[in-house]
């Protein structure tokens, strides 16, 4: 079975490592992006199962990147890791928002539950 493959966009460098290695050693392929605009050229140029995404990026927020993502990919799952709940303005556009410090084992059931159901939202 392959390994299931991630976007994972964060703007801080530490936490964008962390996610990869983490979700990593959970049996995950991760592709690092450090903004929204990298993350829509890396989606023109790879497959993703899900995408993992900051809430709040520099040049756009987590709802900005779910809507250009839901255009160009309308089916693949997106989840948020927030700060606060409230953080989300469009929590509908995720399949889930994760609260920090993220719970990496939590995280990964979530994603491979999300990835068995096929369900986006």
């Amino acid at each position: 079975m392959e390994k299931p493959e991630l976007l994972v966009v964060d703007q801080d460098p530490l936490e964008r490592e962390t996610h990869c290695r983490m979700l990593g050693r959970a049996g995950f392929r991760c592709d690092p992006s450090h903004s929204a605009e990298d993350a829509l050229r890396c989606l023109e140029a790879n497959r993703y199962d899900l995408v993992l995404t900051e809430a709040g990026l520099r040049d756009a927020d987590g709802a900005e990147l779910g809507l250009r993502i839901r255009m160009r990919r309308p089916h693949i799952p997106i989840f948020a890791i927030a700060d606060e709940p409230g953080e989300v303005a469009t929590p509908d556009l995720f399949a889930v928002v994760i609260p920090r410090p993220v719970d990496y084992s939590r995280l990964a059931g979530l994603i491979l539950m999300r990835l068995a159901s096929g369900r986006i939202l």
